[in-house]
């Protein structure tokens, strides 16, 4: 028994069996030695809802095989996130399930953490191991599940916009395939696409429907530039109407021919005039262009190096200062609509210019909706490559060692009997090519595939850069902790004055307490 001034003890032998868990407290003698500060302050409650729709779709359809106990996906879940708890650096912890208004609930309480956001992030923390083997990079099928469960999604914001946060929380996913993106804001006017109508809608509505995303762009994992698409859904948090200063940058529209020579930036292996050369063939096309200026698209066509002249005559359109290699962007500045430059010279080869129309520079202020909002991302970006079915919820175990051969860290998995046999069927149908490995939707490599794999043991290496000692630690640990049987979201957050032993508003079913109480005795300790 612990004694210090000011705090007050109890000591129960048996309490709440299977719907509570304590931390720091149990001890071999199965008694709780629970701490109720006095003094207020210094603890968080993080409550998460449960979201159960899919496990109970699975038990009300026909097939019952897929069928789950929903008392197990609880349990499962809340030891789950006890076992991210224990790794914080709290100095004391209790971690239950309650059941509120038909919604089940886990409630996290923590003493003496000094990163909430932190210890928020740990405790949803999940990371998804995946095998993937190579795509074809065109899947109509996979693009129609999610728009299928983009539109679900959607008609369940429509039904409860006041759960956007929860409905969204639930939807995403560990590889950021469905991502929440609270807080967007800006001018209705600069939205891209449909997201200009959200100005319309009133505070706190959906709009109807989906809306898609293209034109702007990410980078990927593997420091690859890429253009996003998908699919968002969104809800007006707030609008108000600001001064929006337009500024629009001087531009011209300009089509040119560009005749190269070997050696210059740019050109191709059958470029093999010379500097000489590339200047008299371009002085000859110049006469011809002002001869009959009508004539530069067909031109451009004809002669042109640039594979923009083969494609649409040359044509560059609108293009502002600093876009283009600073020769060309003086001459195209200078010249007038309609007028044909000389021969420039630029480290790609020479140029003739032709301005087909300008925008001059301009500023106005105008009085619009400046919005602020949420969405929920669906990507669509096709990847290269395609799930397999493999993945954590088959893993029985994950554990360090290290290469025989290169004598650097490595992470040993064991998979149970059906993940056995679905690796065994995977390598051999991918002999001679690759089997991908993610974690947390992240590549980590693509070992090539020499014989198929019997027994249900495989490895993973860290690829380039490998594994330290620690990295490998880390993760491992991660994967032992698995991903959650149904998704969970944080919809309530506040400060307490201590750890309560019993939530006031909890009332348990029966069959789910067992409550014994062989001794008690409250020592006060001043």
């Amino acid at each position: 028994m612990r004694h210090s001034s000011g705090r007050i003890f109890f000591t129960l032998s048996t309490i709440f069996l299977s719907t509570s868990v304590f931390g720091n407290h149990a001890n071999a003698d199965s008694a709780l030695e629970y701490e109720l500060e006095t003094s207020a302050g210094g603890v968080i409650q993080l409550t998460y809802q449960i979201d159960l729709s899919e496990v109970e779709e699975k038990n009300a359809d026909e097939d019952p095989e897929n069928d789950v106990v929903i008392e197990e996906i609880i349990g499962d879940i809340r030891d789950k996130i006890e076992l991210r708890v224990r790794a914080l650096e709290a100095t004391d912890y209790y971690v239950y399930t309650e059941e509120k208004e038909g919604q089940n609930h886990v409630a996290v309480e923590l003493e003496g953490v000094k990163d909430v956001e932190e210890a928020k992030r740990m405790i949803k923390r999940e990371i998804l191991l995946e095998f993937k083997e190579p795509g074809t990079g065109e899947d109509n099928e996979q693009l129609a599940a999610i728009q299928t469960e983009a539109d679900l999604t959607l008609q369940k914001a429509l039904n409860e916009p006041e759960n956007f946060g929860t409905i969204a929380e639930t939807s995403v996913t560990a590889d950021d395939r469905v991502a929440f993106e609270p807080n967007q804001a800006g001018f209705a006017s600069e939205l891209s696409g449909n997201l200009a109508a959200i100005g319309e809608l009133e505070v706190g509505e959906i709009y109807p429907e989906l809306a898609e995303e293209s034109g702007n762009f990410t980078v990927t994992p593997d420091g690859q530039i890429s253009q996003r698409e998908g699919f968002l859904i969104i809800q007006l948090d707030g609008k108000e109407t600001r001064e929006n200063t337009i500024q629009i940058q001087e531009q011209v529209e300009a089509s040119h021919i560009l005749i190269t020579y070997e050696g210059a930036d740019g050109a191709t292996e059958e470029i093999t005039r010379s500097k000489a050369e590339a200047l008299a063939e371009a002085e000859r096309i110049l006469v011809d262009a002002r001869n009959d200026p009508a004539s530069f698209n067909a031109l451009a066509v004809e002669f042109s190096d640039d594979p923009t002249g083969q494609s649409n005559g040359g044509d560059l359109g609108f293009f502002t200062r600093g876009m283009m290699v600073e020769e060309f962007e003086t001459a195209a500045f200078s010249l007038e609509i309609g007028q044909i430059s000389e021969v420039v010279e630029s480290p790609f080869g020479f140029h003739i210019i032709k301005v087909t129309d300008r925008i001059d520079a301009s500023e106005t202020i105008e009085e619009e909706f400046y919005v602020t909002y949420s969405q929920i991302f669906y990507d669509t970006t096709l990847s290269p490559w395609s799930k397999t079915g493999l993945d954590g919820s088959m893993l029985e175990s994950a554990t360090t060692g290290l290469d025989p051969y290169m004598g650097t860290p490595i992470i040993k998995l064991q998979f149970n009997e059906e993940g056995a046999i679905l690796l065994e069927e995977l390598t051999e149908s991918l002999i001679g090519s690759q089997l991908g490995i993610f974690v947390g939707g992240e590549f980590i490599s693509a070992p090539a595939i020499n014989e198929k794999i019997s027994g249900g043991s495989a490895s993973i290496s860290g690829g380039n850069p490998p594994f330290t000692s620690q990295n490998a630690t880390d993760l491992a640990f991660d994967l032992n902790q698995g991903t959650f049987a149904a998704p969970i979201a944080l919809i309530d957050e506040k400060n307490i004055p201590s750890l309560s032993g019993s939530n006031k508003d909890f009332e348990p079913n029966l069959h789910q307490i067992i409550l014994v109480l062989n001794q008690f005795r409250l020592i006060l300790a001043y």
